[in-house]
């Protein structure tokens, strides 16, 4: 099978590069930065940018795949680049929307795929469901083969759950573990998230390769855990051998002193988000999440701890977050 991937070093996407790799697939990764020296032996690596459509579409002149997987799509504009490019040259084209596409509050309560797409409060979502009527219409209108993958909160190699994200937030985060900094929380630290290990999103990525079923249809792929924001830090925390203070602030208070996280909690984290995962399930029954966070956390930390020019400590967002208390 003839695989292409946009981006491919990613948090999620190199996952399901090492795992295509590893079934044998012909796998040719898009990347701005060329050859990535991230143990993906045997993958074909092509320098291009992205944003630049022209220098893309020269890029894969000539070349067809079963298969092209578009992580970098953010935007309507972009959305349209890629059909132009690939219409004639995939079987199926996997569009990785987001979560966050879906109303909040979630309704209903335990999302499915067919939730209403709304969110009034984050621009980044609004913009992915543009990409997705975008492709709907697409394949309604033309016959494009466009799958819709929406992940939710999915974590792996130097990224974790983090209640208020920010530049090197994660290292940060443990840097105010280690150190008994107050750890902010929104709201009362009891709403259920739902976190996926990049492992367990690449075998129900992959799964959907090359399944005419999943044409014409949108699937989130996510794990059945759900954890209190509490309980994800703490668990975090104890990965360290020590144990979290934190201090719990309303989200109203957050979005007031730092504007930057209305879309990520009011359009994201600040609602009790699970998900329905039998229509994944249903065509990819191989999709059986199999790592904990208390597992998958440990492995997070040990490569950051192998990776010096991670362990960065954003003075600014230690500021920033100190302000809230």
């Amino acid at each position: 099978m003839r695989i292409l991937i946009t981006g491919g070093t990613g948090t999620i996407s190199y996952e399901a590069s090492r795992l295509a790799l590893s079934r044998g697939w012909d796998l040719t990764i898009v990347n701005p930065r060329g050859i990535d020296d991230l143990g993906l032996l045997g993958a074909r690596w092509i320098q291009a940018d992205y944003h630049d459509p022209d220098a893309l579409a020269k890029a894969v002149y000539g070349m067809s795949f079963d298969v092209v997987v578009d992580f970098l799509c953010y935007n309507r504009d972009q959305a349209e680049n890629i059909f132009a490019i690939f219409r004639d040259k995939t079987k199926q084209l996997i569009h990785i929307s987001t979560a966050t596409v879906y109303s909040r509050p979630p309704d209903p309560p335990i999302v499915t795929e067919d939730a209403p797409l709304a969110n009034p409060y984050w621009e980044y979502a609004q913009r992915k469901i543009e990409c997705e009527l975008y492709y709907r219409e697409r394949y309604q209108k033309d016959g494009f083969p466009v799958t819709i993958v929406r992940p939710s909160q999915t974590y792996g190699r130097r990224i974790f759950p983090v209640a208020l994200a920010g530049t090197s937030a994660c290292w940060t985060y443990l840097h105010m573990m280690k150190h008994g900094i107050p750890m902010v929380v929104h709201g009362d630290g009891n709403l259920l998230w739902t976190i996926t290990h990049s492992e367990d999103f690449a075998v129900g990525l992959c799964g959907l390769f090359a399944r005419e079923e999943s044409i014409g249809q949108a699937f989130h792929i996510t794990s059945d855990e759900c954890m209190r924001w509490d309980d994800i830090i703490q668990v975090t925390a104890a990965s360290l051998g020590v144990r979290a203070e934190i201090v719990h602030v309303p989200t109203e208070v957050i979005v007031e002193k730092i504007p930057f996280y209305r879309g990520p909690l009011l359009g994201d984290k600040a609602w009790d988000m699970r998900f329905d995962n039998s229509k994944i399930k249903s065509i990819v029954p191989e999709f059986k999440p199999a790592i904990p966070y208390r597992i998958g956390i440990q492995k997070v930390i040990d490569y950051l701890s192998k990776h010096p020019e991670l362990q960065v400590v954003d003075e600014a967002y230690l500021s920033s977050i100190s302000s809230l208390y």
